[in-house]
């Protein structure tokens, strides 16, 4: 059988053009194509739905969105070091002789001057025992000018173990007057032996030098008829 009279066959088979409802098939081929848009606007709706659901995400994050790739770093720095407190207030003590504690008597009183000691950072115990160990500097903090006297440098008390190591340094033999106006400032010397005294020596020490260490530094300022300046303890490394 060749292809044509299998052609010619399908033919004669063929229903008659009056048998097919063009109207039906034509109805039926506009709903499937209907169906076919729908479902495929459905897809795009979701697609551009799950995109600015995505685009949202991103904008939410702080930065840019990390590369593929890279790993988010984290925070980094020095930690944090809570700050020493501050210290409190400048407590009054009592002028110790040799071998003795200082012993404090409360708050130190409020005065129109204020005292302020800078120690060396070392001392060598080959130094001249002339040479200061530091300085004190008085400053008139009140809002009138200030006028009195003081017969003595700053006393120094050296302290190691809770008592008092060696004697005060040199003094002045004669009183003088301090005269500062608001907010001015005088310097005095701060001055100490550093050699061990002897408990209920009266005479001026000449002893052993102190042994080299940390030891601490108590300093008072009299003034005559009139209050004591405080400062202390402060920290004197001695070397030798």
């Amino acid at each position: 059988m060749t292809l044509r009279t299998r052609l010619d066959d399908l033919a004669a088979d063929a229903p008659g053009p009056g048998t097919l409802d063009l109207d039906r098939l034509h109805g039926r081929i506009v709903r499937r194509r209907r169906a076919r848009l729908a479902s495929a606007g459905a897809a795009v709706v979701l697609t551009a739905t799950a995109a600015s659901v995505a685009a949202v995400g991103l904008l939410d994050q702080e930065g840019p969105p990390p590369v593929a790739g890279e790993s988010t770093p984290t925070p980094s720095g020095p930690p944090t070091v809570e700050k020493s407190p501050p210290p409190g207030p400048q407590l009054a003590f009592n002028a110790p002789g040799c071998g003795e504690e200082v012993a404090t008597q409360g708050l130190a009183p409020e005065t129109p001057l204020e005292m302020t000691v800078d120690l060396d950072d070392t001392v060598d115990l080959d130094r001249d025992w002339a040479e200061p160990i530091g300085t004190a500097t008085i400053t008139n903090v009140s809002e009138e000018p200030f006028s009195g006297a003081t017969g003595r440098f700053p006393g120094a008390f050296v302290v190691r173990d809770d008592s008092v190591v060696t004697e005060v340094g040199p003094q002045q033999a004669s009183l003088h007057g301090v005269m500062l106006a608001q907010g001015q400032s005088v310097t005095y010397p701060v001055h100490s032996f550093l050699r061990q005294c002897t408990p209920d020596e009266t005479t001026q020490p000449q002893h052993e030098p102190l042994e080299p260490g940390t030891y601490q530094v108590y300093v008072e300022f009299e003034f005559v008829d009139a209050f004591t300046l405080y400062s202390g303890p402060l920290e004197l490394e001695v070397t030798g």
